[in-house]
């Protein structure tokens, strides 16, 4: 072995800096690929949840539509049979009078197929809400920063809850745009804070939002409008009543707690057991 001369020293000089310099070009082409990955799981994202909120929409209504012809429906085909009993009745209004039920029996046949195709595109399953709030949070977080909204996202280890995937990231975009909008009005500091924890058999949601603004109130969210019920919250707007409607399907409830700093909107949903899925019971 013959020892290292001040030309060695000078070539290893030389070639370390190349590979310090192709370390440091792999470990930039590196971030940027997972950046663009990054970008294009948001990008995927926000176009879920727009076509889940047209969805969601579009199902609200349509079900609404549904609960306004069932309950007529039922009564003709009773008030028919009824009719078709009395004796003695005329052949040819016998007649007509199974016609009349048949048709009505179609028409309850096809709002029934009609509901069916409508809960068949809301497959629920279990479902961490935490991956939900994070990727909406990165979602939102360069629209926080021009708003100059102070945000922030506590996730504590909690159990999944049963439900549909886009139903819930409408659900959870939708409260937390009603923060924003509450903030946005506010000339103090503002303050969105997120809370994800568990309560006895519950799964709980807090929006914190720092804003003294008062929410409007809508006295019948759209799938409480026929049966005259009230919910738990006063949902402000149709987001709300969306939101507040796909929470009553899942058993679960949204409500607002008043405080001095802020306003703290809720959401617990009923954590994932087996014998939540059809057929386990």
């Amino acid at each position: 072995q013959r020892p290292i001369t001040a030309a060695d020293r000078e070539f290893l000089l030389g070639i370390s800096v190349y590979i310090g310099l192709a370390l440091q070009n792999a470990w930039a082409h590196r971030q940027v690929r997972a950046e663009g990955q990054f970008e294009q799981g948001l990008v995927a994202l926000r176009d879920n949840l727009a076509e889940a909120e047209q969805i969601s929409l579009t199902s609200e209504l349509l079900s609404l539509v549904l609960l306004e012809i069932s309950n007529p429906l039922a009564v003709a085909i009773g008030y028919a049979e009824l009719a078709s009993d009395f004796e003695p009745l005329p052949e040819k209004l016998r007649t007509y009078l199974e016609k009349i039920t048949r048709g009505l029996d179609q028409t309850a046949a096809a709002a029934r197929s009609f509901r069916h195709f409508i809960e068949s595109g809301q497959q629920r399953g279990p479902l961490p809400l935490s991956g939900i709030l994070n990727q909406i949070s990165n979602l939102r977080a360069q629209e926080w920063s021009r708003l100059k909204i102070e945000a922030s996202l506590l996730v504590q280890q909690v159990p999944d809850v049963f439900a549909s995937k886009r139903q819930m990231e409408l659900v959870i975009l939708y409260l937390i745009k009603t923060a924003e909008r509450a903030l946005l009005q506010s000339e103090t500091k503002r303050e969105l804070r997120m809370v994800l924890s568990a309560t006895g058999e519950n799964v709980r949601v807090e929006i914190y939002n720092s804003s003294h603004v008062q929410m409007p109130v809508i006295e019948h969210p759209l799938s409480q409008s026929a049966s005259g019920g009230r919910p738990e919250l006063a949902a402000g707007g149709l987001e709300l009543a969306i939101a507040s409607s796909i929470v009553r399907q899942h058993n679960g409830r949204i409500r607002i707690e008043h405080q001095a700093s802020g306003h703290n909107v809720i959401l617990e949903l009923p954590a994932y057991s087996a014998d939540m899925v059809p057929g386990n019971e």
